[in-house]
């Protein structure tokens, strides 16, 4: 916990500010926060090469990005060839977290075909990523896909050693309840986690350490081994990003004192 690299996530898209590339990198300078998972729109993917040199030009890095695959069709999908140029053009070797775009009966597909699909995508997605020094991290989104089991089943079946998972707190809350055994599915493939403040019957969106089962669900992965990034995220459009990570950091912060106390 002490020396989790920090990552800001959700920053792009939300943000009342509308930053530019050099205002969000020097935002997240101030902040002391030294890495970017970059969660695109399409608007904005001729202008991610901006956004990397804005970063290298504050000392910080692009730590992660955002990625779509078609569970059948990871190779054809129109925007990947410009992810997969952006990636190796800047020398970037960051993870891709990945959300299936799947079709609209995919979640009553027959378990078995369902797995089956989904692990060839999965797997041919893994292999491009390989190509150009790229790990990919299956990202939760909800459905079956989103689901922690599904997810191991998927990366375990896959079989590709730059696989794994990142759980984002956010769509987790349907988990709250039986967290420990989520975790236990999770843990040996993960490699991000995105946190949330969470409280049963929501607000889905609350800062970390808002809530009432994030703490305890944080110190389930910690005590599971987990050592990797802690995401901080907005995912609010009205909302100003510093105001978000400064409310997500206090509440690190406070996280910190519970367990010394603890």
């Amino acid at each position: 916990m002490k020396n989790a690299p920090l990552q800001a996530w959700c920053i792009v898209p939300y943000d009342s500010a509308q930053r530019s590339p050099s205002e969000r990198a020097a935002m997240l300078r101030k902040l002391g926060i030294k890495r970017l998972a970059y969660d695109w729109r399409y608007k904005d993917l001729d202008h991610m090469d901006l956004e990397v040199a804005a970063l290298r030009g504050e000392g910080l890095e692009m730590s992660a990005l955002w990625a779509l695959s078609q569970s059948d069709a990871a190779a054809t999908d129109a925007h990947l060839a410009i992810i997969f140029d952006f990636v190796a053009r800047n020398e970037l070797g960051i993870p891709l977290w990945v959300t299936l775009m799947a079709p609209p009966d995919y979640d009553i597909w027959g378990a078995s075909k369902r797995l089956a699909h989904t692990v060839e995508a999965m797997a041919e997605m893994a292999d491009r990523a390989a190509d150009v020094g790229c790990s990919v991290a299956l990202y939760n989104h909800g459905g079956w896909f989103g689901e922690p089991a599904s997810q191991a089943a998927i990366v375990k079946e896959a079989a590709r050693a730059n696989l794994g998972i990142v759980y984002n707190f956010r769509h987790g809350h349907a988990h709250i309840a039986d967290f420990a055994d989520h975790a236990a599915a999770m843990l040996p493939y993960l490699h991000a986690v995105n946190l949330n403040g969470m409280r049963v019957g929501g607000p889905k969106t609350l800062p970390f350490g808002s809530g009432d089962h994030e703490f305890d669900m944080l110190l389930t992965l910690l005590r599971g081994g987990y050592a990797g990034p802690l995401g901080l995220i907005n995912h609010q459009e009205t909302v100003d990003a510093e105001q978000a990570l400064r409310l997500n950091l206090n509440g690190l912060a406070r996280l910190k004192r519970w367990l010394k106390d603890a």
